[in-house]
């Protein structure tokens, strides 16, 4: 009696469990809808923003080329220079210097 009483009791919670995990699919499909709700609602709210503002679609990426730069100048084109020119290659060049030039900065 005491083993067809554990039996019937298994069923019943076996039963329970069925239903619990039935109700939890339940939930989550009824969460996921929602959120795929709230998803599109935001959706068209983008698609109206696009049409509102003008926007148009294009597949051509947008590029700004950058002038290229080198750092060689033509001595033609210094004018007036020469002689911070002559100063900047004697601090150099000096075999006196007791420190070697690691950094020298040039401005303007």
């Amino acid at each position: 009696a005491r083993g067809k009483e554990l039996i019937k009791r298994g069923e019943i919670f076996e039963k329970i469990r069925l239903l619990f995990s039935r109700f939890n699919s339940l939930a989550t499909a009824h969460r996921m809808s929602r959120g795929v709700k709230e998803i599109r609602k935001r959706l068209d709210n983008i698609a109206n923003d696009h049409t509102k503002f003008g926007f148009k679609l294009g597949s051509k990426p947008i590029l700004k080329r950058r002038e290229e730069t080198c750092s060689y100048v033509y001595e033609q084109e210094m004018i007036g220079r020469q002689d911070d020119v002559d100063k900047i290659m004697h601090k150099l060049l000096d075999p006196n210097v007791k420190q070697d030039v690691s950094c020298l900065t040039i401005v303007g």
